[in-house]
């Protein structure tokens, strides 16, 4: 008899901290919705913060998404099973003294891709360090998430069918990594 009581109470203790689990999770989205109610494309998988969107919201006026919006860096979270960061070399730049190429992150989608584009070609070398960081920072996470205002919807190098993005950061639950400077808070946590 003491034993079905424990295996009673055991049951109820993990659904009860299951129901309280996906609470914590919808009110950290609800949460995030409520202050920001654009910023935000899909899911965030808990990845983001209060803070995550509202840097973002100091670039530009946060409106819904639409193929007009192209100032605003929307957040959106990818799994990173489907993430590829190349860098696309476009050769040696005189003025530059260096190879430079074109960051490119690729998503794979069922119905659609997203690609993130660095804003110009840079250098080779910064290009690897961003790829060095992905690595790192995205090894044995389960999810992404990029920011980076909307560019245009066309078609990729296979006729898929293409969301194009200017790249600006990345978040995983190890860290951000950034285009810009001091985008990237690491010490502000989850």
């Amino acid at each position: 008899m003491q034993k079905k009581w424990l295996v009673l109470f055991s049951f109820l203790a993990m659904a009860f901290t299951f129901v309280s689990i996906a609470r914590s999770d919808e009110s950290h989205l609800e949460s995030l919705r409520k202050q920001f109610p654009y910023g935000l494309l899909g899911d965030d998988h808990g990845l983001l913060n209060v803070k995550d969107l509202a840097r973002n919201a100091t670039i530009g006026d946060e409106e819904p998404f639409s193929a007009k919006s192209n100032a605003y860096p929307y957040w959106q979270c990818l799994p990173v099973k489907d993430i590829a960061l190349r860098c696309e070399n476009t050769g040696y730049d005189e003025d530059e003294k260096s190879t430079l190429a074109i960051l490119a992150v690729v998503a794979i989608g069922k119905e659609r891709d997203q690609e993130y584009l660095s804003r110009r070609a840079f250098s080779l070398s910064r290009c690897r360090a961003f790829q060095s960081d992905w690595k790192r920072l995205s090894a044995g996470e389960s999810y992404a998430c990029f920011s980076g205002p909307f560019s245009s919807y066309g078609t990729n190098d296979f006729g898929k069918q293409t969301t194009y993005w200017a790249f600006d950061k990345f978040k995983t639950q190890k860290g951000c990594s950034s285009y810009f400077a001091d985008e990237c808070n690491l010490r502000q946590g989850k």
